[in-house]
């Protein structure tokens, strides 16, 4: 009869919706992995024109990497991967725009980060002048290479790294933060791999097309 044509109606216009859904999702997925993979083929071209032979008088840096901004799920993802609490010491090596620092010292940490463009650090450093004093004085943000005594330093007083970098970057970072961080310390990485080390767990969400990758030292 009539009411079963118009719940079968309902049923096939639910049916659309529902697919209509999955593929935004999978648009969405495919333009950000796109746009990602954009940035670094870009940053990787840009950096193979401008290198030049370095001179004795030079001292090349640890590393580099672009500047992509960690999507906020990634942000909420990491703190929950990692069970950041007030009893953490939070560093982020790349830290851009502060925004993972930010979030760490929300939930009580400290946290530290080292940002190598100063144009880009600056916004974190900006952001944090608008918040609470009980969090500006859980946060330092260094806006300078990751390297020598400091690093060391900070890494001797680590619970919790965060990892957004190119492989190449991680690659040279491995062996520093596996000789001065504190067993038990926690790495997170976003997109790329931490060396040989297996993950304990990886964490996918709807919003990236690359996980969040926790190990523990």
């Amino acid at each position: 009869g009539t009411e079963g044509d118009l719940g079968h109606q309902a049923q096939v216009e639910d049916s659309k919706r529902v697919d209509m859904r999955k593929k935004a999702v999978l648009l969405l997925k495919a333009i950000r992995r796109a746009s990602i993979r954009k940035r670094i083929q870009s940053f990787i071209k840009e950096k193979k024109k401008s290198q030049r032979p370095p001179s004795a008088s030079m001292t090349p840096p640890l590393f580099e990497s672009p500047f992509v901004p960690t999507c906020e799920d990634a942000v909420d993802g990491f703190l929950k991967l990692a069970q950041v609490s007030s009893d953490d010491t939070v560093v982020d090596i790349g830290c851009g725009d502060g925004r993972v620092v930010l979030a760490a010292a929300k939930l009580g940490a400290k946290a530290i980060g080292f940002e190598v463009d100063k144009k880009i650090g600056n916004r974190g450093l900006h952001r944090l002048q608008d918040m609470h004093p009980k969090i500006k004085e859980r946060v330092s943000i260094h806006l300078q290479a990751a390297e020598g005594s400091l690093l060391v330093s900070v890494l001797s007083k680590a619970t919790v790294v965060f990892l957004f970098l190119m492989p190449d970057a991680i690659r040279k970072l491995y062996p520093i933060l596996l000789k001065h961080l504190s067993k038990g310390s926690r790495v997170v990485t976003f997109t790329f791999k931490f060396g040989e080390q297996r993950p304990v767990k990886c964490v996918n969400f709807r919003s990236s097309v690359t996980p969040l990758r926790l190990y523990i030292l």
